[in-house]
């Protein structure tokens, strides 16, 4: 991300990190030259090529999401804060009421005292300063916004609330001027609340069976929801000590824009040793309501037992092993002493063993466990391709139709086949088993029937191919009819020299067979007259 100054040119240039409107310093580049703040040394670049730009390089990872803004001053640096007390944290408050907040110099007496309003998404906005208590306001917040006080070191904020004033105000202090170092409350969140204050449920998801069966690390997920307004803050415990590590909390709450009520989640990762039934995981939604007034809602959860044993609970399940092991032996061994006495009492198969009962089974149910939603097949019938009907090397009357039922699952289908509405099982040959696509899941089959060339030319008979589905409940019938169609004139004229073609190869071979029988009886008789 990048900032650039329009119209000026200093050398002290900044990166702030602002979470639920807390402003954290990330770093700086003074002059020609940057550093980093504790905690921000890794993930964090901060690195400028001109005077007037400056740029601040993020490594995307899980718990940085946040609001980044930049600033840039003609001397010294901001601070992030430690030197200004703000209170309240948390305002929730009906439109039609006011409500105050403050601030406080620790350790400085500065005369220029600021206020500052930020929307969610937005930049702070100047709303007005209190120089040596002179107050003085902003263009657009001369009506709704009172800045006051008496003595040096606290000033006020008084804000009329109504619809429209939600956001987080920010009051600083400087030395003098504005080209001078300021310094930061923590802000003040202001909630104008547009239906009843809810406190939040609480749950720890508990870890999937993945991660508890096979990876070394498990992540724990809290979840508060329905909640209202969103002042909540989420920290992790395991029995009685807070967590810092490996922590991962949503930058900001969600609303449901039709209950308009919140939720929020937080993350933590445990190692999977660490997980154990002796360990107590617990996670607290500090949730704020009115003015700073609040309570805690905690869920818990406690580990499971690992893959890992303790040498004494080896030794254990050893032994039970081997009990179990030799008690499988001795049963093992009864049931061959009984099989043996058995087969020699009765003897021989040849003495009685040969009289087996004949099993009879019945037609089988086939169970299918659903992996896509149950879809009808699509029916079509493809008619006999030009090529079958009109080829001048066919040698027989018939023709094929082609049954086509696709787009289908599961694959508990029949197909049958009917001309003129009779039922017809001569002739007929379908699939063994639907075909499934393993990308869509979706099943194909198809069903073919040799018809009469002269059946086929004839438009008034019809040919009906019907699919017989079930969809878990019931059958349902998918069909498909098509109609006899006349061959075009050209059609019939290769037909019709077809079929003199195969007159004429049929005499040829009649002749043929005929002239090597008459020479084989004339040979017969020759052989015969010596004799006689």
């Amino acid at each position: 991300m990048n900032c650039y100054q329009n119209d000026t040119a200093y050398d002290y240039k900044y990166w702030y990190r602002q979470i639920k409107g807390e402003l954290v310093l990330v770093g700086s580049y003074i002059v020609s030259s940057s550093s980093n703040e504790k905690g921000f040394e890794t993930n964090f670049t901060v690195s400028s090529t001109e005077i007037k730009k400056w740029t601040l390089k993020v490594d995307v990872k899980e718990g940085i999401d946040a609001v980044y803004l930049c600033a840039a001053r003609l001397h010294a640096d901001f601070s992030d804060g430690v030197l200004i007390t703000q209170w309240p944290k948390y305002i929730s408050r009906l439109s039609g009421s006011s409500v105050e907040m403050h601030c406080y110099q620790n350790d400085t007496e500065y005369n220029y005292k600021y206020w500052y309003r930020q929307i969610k998404g937005e930049g702070p906005v100047l709303i007005g300063s209190n120089d040596f208590n002179s107050p003085s306001y902003e263009k657009g917040f001369e009506k709704g916004f009172t800045i006051s006080g008496t003595e040096t070191k606290k000033w006020t904020l008084k804000v009329d609330v109504k619809k429209g004033t939600d956001a987080v105000y920010l009051c600083a202090a400087i030395v003098c001027c504005a080209n001078y170092q300021a310094y930061f409350g923590k802000g003040t969140k202001l909630t104008v609340l547009v239906r009843e204050e809810k406190k939040p449920d609480v749950e720890i998801l508990k870890p999937s069976e993945i991660e508890t069966g096979c990876k070394k690390r498990v992540t724990l997920v809290c979840v508060a929801k329905d909640f209202y307004p969103d002042h909540v803050s989420i920290r992790w415990s395991l029995g009685n000590n807070e967590l810092k590590k490996d922590i991962a909390t949503d930058p900001y709450a969600i609303q449901d824009k039709d209950t308009e009520l919140f939720s929020i989640s937080s993350r933590l990762q445990v190692s999977k040793k660490d997980f154990k039934p002796k360990h107590n995981y617990t996670c607290t939604v500090k949730y704020y309501y009115e003015t700073d007034k609040y309570m805690d809602v905690s869920s818990s959860i406690i580990g499971i037992e690992g893959d890992e044993y303790e040498p004494e609970s080896y030794v254990n399940s050893a032994q039970w092993m081997k009990l179990a092991y030799g008690v499988f032996i001795a049963k093992s061994g009864l049931y061959g002493l009984v099989v043996l006495v058995y087969v020699m009492r009765k003897g021989s198969p040849g003495k009685g063993m040969n009289c087996y009962a004949k099993l009879e089974f019945g037609e089988g149910t086939k169970l299918t466990v659903l992996a896509a939603e149950i879809t009808l097949p699509k029916v079509k019938i493809l008619p006999p391709s030009p090529n079958e009907l009109c080829s001048e090397n066919k040698t027989e009357k018939w023709s094929t139709l082609v049954c086509v039922a696709t787009g289908f699952y599961p694959d508990h289908v029949s197909v049958s086949w009917k001309v003129n509405g009779e039922e017809r099982q001569d002739r007929v040959s379908t699939d063994a088993s639907a075909r499934q696509d393993k990308t869509t899941l979706m099943y194909r089959i198809s069903s073919r029937m040799k018809i009469d060339d002269m059946d086929w030319i004839d438009p008034k008979n019809n040919f009906t191919c019907t699919v017989h589905f079930f969809n878990g409940k019931q059958y349902v019938t998918v069909a498909n009819t098509i109609n006899g169609q006349k061959v075009k004139p050209k059609g019939l004229k290769l037909l019709g020299f077809g079929y003199i073609l195969f007159l004429s190869k049929s005499l040829l071979y009649a002749l043929v067979v005929a002239g090597v029988v008459g020479k084989l009886k004339f040979s017969a008789k020759k052989k015969q007259l010596p004799e006689d």
